[in-house]
């Protein structure tokens, strides 16, 4: 493959340094294997694509008056990762040949170099994968189920058997409820010492 010129590439907008001995875009589809009872040969289902991988070959020289190779190597290293970097940047690239595989976004994915015998040059390989991000949004929980154990929450408590004698009472013979209650009157031993359903009130 003949020489490309190595102004061709931009990665935010910085030309890449060095000059391309090959550009090489690999995609593929992904295809999954289908179990199906009573067949010999499994069928296969396409499911989508993987992400596209550029493969990219330099080879950097000293310019006359200009960058050395291990300056444009180190600009390259800092492409890849700096010190204390942790997390891979992410590259507009320009290029008409990546950006006619619909590729806009990369990550460096692999980097590797390499000194001639003769030191005059450094070969370089770049592995470039193509970067598209995932948004997530974060959907909202519903609060039915808290509201409504807080409402219920609030009505277990609306009432409260505090009263010794009442649980006794529910929990014991109650005997037959007087009449003048049953119709709904005012209970007539509601101010005696006495009650007929405690005995003497203010004893358990």
């Amino acid at each position: 493959m003949g020489v490309i010129d190595d102004n061709d590439i931009k990665l935010n907008g910085k030309l890449l340094a060095g000059i391309i001995k090959s550009l090489e875009i690999k995609g593929s589809a992904i295809v999954e294997e289908l179990e199906v009872e009573g067949k010999g040969k499994k069928p296969i289902q396409a499911t989508g694509f993987e992400d596209s991988s550029i493969n990219l070959d330099l080879i950097l020289l000293d310019d006359i008056n200009g960058k050395t190779k291990e300056e444009k190597l180190q600009s390259i290293q800092d492409i890849f990762k700096t010190k204390n970097q942790k997390v891979p940047n992410i590259y507009n690239v320009v290029n008409k040949y990546i950006n006619q595989r619909g590729i806009y976004k990369v990550i460096v994915k692999d980097f590797s170099s390499k000194l001639a015998n003769n030191k005059s040059e450094i070969a370089v390989t770049l592995t470039f994968r193509e970067y598209e991000a995932v948004t997530i949004k974060a959907s909202k929980k519903s609060n039915k189920t808290g509201s409504n154990s807080k409402n219920n929450s609030k009505k277990s408590n609306t009432i409260n058997y505090d009263n010794q004698d009442w649980l006794n009472y529910l929990n014991g013979d109650r005997g037959l409820a007087p009449s003048n209650v049953s119709q709904g009157r005012s209970d007539p031993f509601k101010n005696s010492p006495v009650s007929p359903y405690f005995g003497v009130k203010g004893k358990k």
